[in-house]
């Protein structure tokens, strides 16, 4: 058996085996149907060059009759690749027209006769030792020429149509189907039907074995894109030959022992092989079922982060609009309070506070939501340098404590003070504005959730690592042990809080936790509970 017969045979079981394992996956579908029968022919067609190279060996003493054979079988490949190109995939609009169907039957049916019943087309063999035979083509045979290219061309092109109109899967499929038919196609044109023409006949198999081209592109097209399904084939195509294989021994047994035994293990692969078929069955649904949802699951979180960005796109324009007319609201009113506008009674005079209070309240509550999504894009900005935390914590004291006194609500009832060592160094490196919007919120805190009682600001250094210590107590509300957790969270406020300050967004202590962070500092809080008040801490690194 010289080289090219053993690559014919190859070829041969490799197209087999596709047809026979795509035709398995789906007996029902036309598709698969029709590549079973396009794999068929094409074994038929290389099944046909074997016999015609070696016709002696297979007792056949016209050779001239099997090289019509060998042409009008070579015929069906290029008719059901035709076909097989217009009904991939099934849900292709480009459906043949029944008359285009006819034609094309007719033109088969016509090349097949004038092959066999003329020699128009084949007129002679001249037979070779190497078993390249000469092949003398009849007057006619450009028309042989015609049809192969013209069927082949009409699959190349539909093809190649229905790569723009597909998407997703099945595109992928027909790429890897067109390159290998492409190739495969002008292999078998120009070695099998071109070179004779000009009397060189050694690589006229060349065609059956180029097959193995198109068959690894279609192969791993199906690997690559419908893995979990190629696992089912491949457990019915094992499955079958076991049984082929036990029933072939079953058969040609010769003592009744061995007739029982390969019975029984006939049996037992039998119900083996269901179970296994109906396991990975199981499991591959069960894989296709989590794929669908892990796809589902990506679209919806691609969905959230974009409802993420376009919350902090929107809180961004929409706090920089609002803070141009409170900045307004809130100037004019300290100018009331000042008297800028003359005397106002005592009953205005309070009003205008309120009005100040909750102006004040509003901007430090837009000024969080300004940095909320600053801090989600990425895009939060610091200016570090020198700060002295205790003239920085002093400054705000002494601005709170004006603020009390001229509140008539909790001028009697709270106080404010402020301590730290004189001779201490608190120098740090920090953005001054981020670390004062920090300790204002926090003093600020303090104030809201403390009716009456004190609120100590303090600043100390840590004996272990020299950093600096800003400590704020207050006789207030204090902080339960179930709200302490979420505490530092976005919008995480203490249940009780609403009874005494209703209007707070529940964001400034998240805001001050991620400015820390930046700061590589850390924030926290005690309290033993609800009604003892509670301590604040943030610890900065000394410079």
């Amino acid at each position: 058996m010289d080289l090219a017969t053993i690559l014919l045979v190859l070829a041969n079981v490799g197209n087999f085996s596709m047809g026979l394992l795509v035709y398995l996956r789906n007996k029902k579908a036309t598709v698969n149907f029709l590549f079973g029968i396009l794999a068929f022919v094409i074994v038929l067609w290389g099944v046909a060059m074997i016999v015609f190279r070696d016709y002696v060996f297979f007792g056949i003493s016209d050779p001239l009759i099997l090289s019509k054979i060998l042409f009008s079988i070579a015929a069906l490949p290029v008719f059901f690749l035709f076909l097989f190109a217009f009904i991939f995939p099934e849900e292709s609009s480009r459906k043949p027209h029944w008359i285009t169907v006819l034609l094309a039957v007719m033109g088969l049916l016509a090349i097949i006769f004038a092959t066999m019943a003329t020699d128009l087309i084949i007129g002679n063999v001249e037979i070779q030792t190497t078993k390249n035979h000469r092949i003398i083509f009849g007057d006619w045979y450009f028309v042989y020429l015609f049809y192969v290219i013209t069927y082949i061309g009409a699959a190349i092109i539909n093809m190649f149509l229905n790569t723009k109109k597909l998407l997703g899967i099945q595109k992928k499929q027909l790429v890897y189907f067109f390159i290998g038919i492409l190739i495969s196609a002008n292999v078998s044109l120009f070695f099998n039907l071109i070179l004779p023409i000009f009397k060189i006949y050694e690589y006229q198999w060349f065609g059956q074995v180029s097959t193995l081209i198109m068959l690894g592109f279609m192969t791993y097209a199906i690997m690559k894109l419908h893995l979990l399904k190629v696992k089912i084939v491949a457990a019915e195509f094992f499955t079958f030959i076991m049984w082929m294989f036990i029933l072939i021994r079953l058969l040609t047994a010769n003592t009744n022992p061995e007739k029982i035994l390969n019975g029984g293990f006939l049996v037992f692969i039998t119900v083996f092989g269901i179970f296994l078929i109906r396991s990975v069955l199981k499991e591959v649904r069960a894989r296709e079922k989590i794929e669908e949802l892990a796809a589902k699951l990506e679209f919806a979180n691609l969905r959230l982060k974009q409802l993420d960005e376009a919350k902090s796109d929107f809180l961004s324009i929409a706090s920089h609009q609002l803070r141009t007319p409170l900045t307004a609201i809130k100037g004019y009113a300290s100018m009331i309070l000042e008297g800028s506008y003359g005397k106002v009674s005592a009953t205005t005079k309070s009003a205008v506070d309120k009005i100040f209070q909750s102006s004040q309240r509003l901007v430090l509550i837009i000024g969080d939501f300004l940095d909320i999504s600053h801090i989600e894009q990425g895009t939060m900005q610091y200016d570090f340098a020198a700060l002295d935390v205790k003239e920085l914590a002093m400054g705000l004291v002494e601005e709170f404590k004006a603020t009390i006194e001229s509140s008539i609500d909790k001028s009697k009832t709270l106080k404010i003070s402020f301590e730290a060592d004189e001779k201490e160094n608190f120098s740090v490196n920090a953005d001054r504005n981020k670390i004062r919007q920090v300790v204002s919120n926090l003093i600020d805190n303090s104030i809201k959730y403390t009716p009456a009682g004190f609120v100590k600001v303090s600043l100390s250094k840590i004996a272990e690592n020299g950093n600096v210590l800003l400590k704020i107590e207050d006789s207030g509300i204090g902080i339960s042990a179930e709200t302490m957790p979420n505490l530092f969270k976005k919008f995480g406020r203490a249940r009780s809080l609403s009874s005494v300050y209703a209007n707070g967004s529940g964001l400034g202590l998240y805001v001050a936790k991620e400015i820390i962070k930046a700061h590589k500092g850390k924030i926290w809080a005690e309290s033993e509970g609800e009604g003892k008040g509670s301590k604040f801490f943030v610890e900065l690194p000394e410079k």
